[in-house]
This record gives structure tokens, sequence and C-alpha cells, in this order.
């Protein structure tokens, strides 16, 4: 009776983004998705909304992707103006907003491919612009050997990340 709470749902769909991730063919992107729709529907959260954002992400929704990180960045800048930032570590609202800023980079660079050569320049200037803002902040967290122990972020977008580094 506890399937629709939205921490339950989160965490299925956690469990099913890692089984995802290691190979397990038990799940589809199609249930993580929905999991986390759920969760956000019962929680308008940042970490939820992020979770989301990787989700269509990996299904090539960039549309949907970008709502999701756009709505997760608002909510978790929301946030640090209404909490504590005094300590120097980075707190959770700090990391959520900088992994959607990360996540608007990746959607970023991965449109300008199929925008209209005179647009494709704007979108990699906004993604390197986005890129320098999380490495500004927080660069050690966002290099590659840091995500791949981040269970959020799959091989594909870190492989995308890593290509969206190495751009100059």
């Amino acid at each position: 009776n506890q399937l629709n709470n939205p921490t339950v749902s989160f965490l299925r769909g956690r469990i099913a983004w890692q089984a995802i991730q290691a190979g397990n063919r038990t799940y589809q992107l199609d249930d993580v998705r929905n999991y986390w729709l759920t969760a956000v529907r019962g929680n308008r959260s940042s970490q939820h909304l992020n979770a989301l954002g990787f989700a269509y992400y990996a299904q090539g929704n960039l549309k949907q992707a970008t709502g999701a990180w756009s709505e997760a960045a608002k909510l978790a800048q929301e946030q640090q103006k209404n909490g504590s930032t005094a300590d120097k570590q980075l707190n959770p609202a700090k990391r959520d907003e900088l992994t959607a800023l990360a996540g608007l980079a990746l959607v970023a660079n991965k449109s300008a491919a199929s925008q209209p050569e005179n647009q494709r320049s704007n979108f990699k200037r906004r993604a390197i612009e986005l890129r320098g803002a999380v490495l500004r902040q927080a660069a050690s967290d966002f290099q590659v050997d840091a995500l791949a122990r981040n269970w959020l972020w799959s091989e594909s977008a870190i492989g995308d990340w890593k290509a969206l580094l190495a751009q100059k």
C-alpha cells in the first residue's frame, strides 16, 4: 500500500536504474521514468527532478530532460536561499543545483547536432558556459572518475560529459 509513496517510488526507481546500469534486463527505462514521475508528483524535490532528468536524457527525450533539470536547478537555488550555506563542503542543495546544470549542459551539447548550422554554435557555447559554471564551483565532483562513483550518472551520460569536458 506504500507503492505510490514518493520516497518508495524514488527508491524503486533507483533500484531499477542501478539494475539497468548493471546490465539487468528485468527493468526498462520506462519503469525507471514512471517510478520517478510518481516520486515527483508526490514530492517535487530537486533530487527527484534530477533523477527524472537523467531518465529522460537516457531515453533521448531532451525536451523533458531540460524541463526536469531546469526545475531541479531552480528548486535547489531556492533551497539554498532559505537554508544555511556556511559550510565549505558541497551541501546537498548545491550538489543538486550543479547536477542539474551539468544535465542542462549535456542537453545543450547533444542538441547542438540537430540544430541548423547558424544555431549550432549557440548551443555549443551554452553547453560550455554551463560546464564552466559547474567546474568553477565543484571541479573535483564533476570529473569522470568522481561521476563513475555516483549512482545517478550512467556510463552513457559520463561519456557525454567526458566529450563535453574535452571541448574548447
